[in-house]
């Protein structure tokens, strides 16, 4: 079974927001511009309602793909890899696991910090103060 690895990004920042998985990329993409779709990530969701306001929609970006037999543990661990990855470029990533390790790690400040600060929720008029 193939697994794809994807991300979402602001149209107009181009930061990156969101990486996921999924073994069919048509779907998972309407399942993420669905906003009756949340998904257990509020963030995500007020951010997606955002972009729809405007008329937009989150940029959808096929960034790996794999043939893995192993699909109970392998996608798991290699998307928290691209999460930690993209988290470590700078940005502004909403992922849940992204929030709680970071929370977990006492360094969830800085995670508030880097997603309050984020370009996009500048441009959308996000306010979290």
């Amino acid at each position: 079974m193939k697994v794809y690895f994807y991300t979402l990004s602001d149209p107009i920042t181009e930061e990156i927001c969101y990486v996921g998985q999924t073994n069919n990329p048509v779907a998972r993409a309407k399942q993420h511009k669905d906003l009756g779709h949340i998904g257990g990530n509020f963030l995500k969701f007020l951010w997606i309602g955002a972009l729809h306001r405007k008329g937009l929609e989150p940029k959808f970006t096929v960034i790996y793909e794999t043939d893995d037999n192993d699909v109970f543990w392998k996608p798991t661990k290699l998307e928290a890899e691209f999460i930690e990855e993209y988290w470590q470029m700078g940005e502004p990533l909403l992922n849940v696991s992204s929030a709680k390790k970071h929370r977990s790690h006492k360094k969830y400040p800085e995670y508030i910090k880097r997603i309050s600060n984020a370009r996009f929720y500048q441009v959308h008029g996000f306010n979290w103060y």
